[in-house]
């Protein structure tokens, strides 16, 4: 299945290292990345973010 998905076009993360907190913003094909990767570390799958309707249609499409 594949479905384009709205995500924000900045994000800014923050973590220690060496015990110091570390903030960092990234744009673009990053913060999607970051986004994606956050995903599943949290267990969500990104068709659980497509509204059931639309998820409908595409499955439709596709054939199964």
């Amino acid at each position: 299945m594949f479905a384009r998905l709205f995500r924000p076009e900045k994000v800014v993360i923050e973590y220690t290292e060496d015990w110091e907190l570390v903030e960092e913003t990234h744009t673009g094909l990053a913060a999607r990345v970051i986004q994606h990767e956050y995903d599943h570390i949290e267990g969500v799958l990104f068709t659980e973010k497509i509204k059931p309707l639309r998820k409908r249609l595409i499955k439709g499409r596709s054939g199964e």
